[in-house]
């Protein structure tokens, strides 16, 4: 398989796996995402949110924001630190405005570990995640 490009996002699937949330939960948190997002934009404070108990649960996840099909920004968290919509609402607000992008030395500085880091055992690790999108602009992915 080729290496993933900031132009196409790759996306695998398991024929069984099944999603965990329903069409209408991806809905409210791709809402969750824009709103955290244009709460910083306008100036003022996010809406408030009633969350399900569902979506409150403790979860790990990481939002990508694309513009005309391009990567423009990924941010999350791997482990389940805080519940799901509170997640997304601040991994959104990170990816359009605390990413700046190159890989292996900008993961060093998320870690909080020298940029060279990686050059001395770097391990790679990976995880499966439930992905959603809504059209050229948001994806979320939840880690399993």
């Amino acid at each position: 398989m080729s290496p993933q490009s900031e132009d196409s996002p790759l996306v695998l699937s398991h024929p069984n796996l099944q999603p965990e949330y329903t069409q209408q939960e991806r809905a409210w948190l791709l809402n969750v995402a824009h709103e955290g997002i244009l709460s910083v934009l306008e100036g003022r404070e996010i809406f408030p949110f009633e969350a399900s108990q569902h979506l409150s649960q403790l979860r790990g996840v990481f939002t990508t924001l694309y513009w005309q099909r391009k990567l423009r920004g990924c941010v999350g968290y791997p482990a389940a630190v805080t519940p799901l919509y509170r997640a997304v609402i601040e991994t959104a607000r990170g990816a359009a405005f605390d990413d700046p992008r190159t890989f292996l030395e900008q993961t060093c500085r998320k870690a909080g570990l020298p940029v060279t880091a990686w050059l001395h055992g770097a391990k790679i690790e990976a995880f499966t995640a439930e992905v959603f999108a809504d059209g050229d602009i948001v994806e979320i992915r939840m880690q399993k």
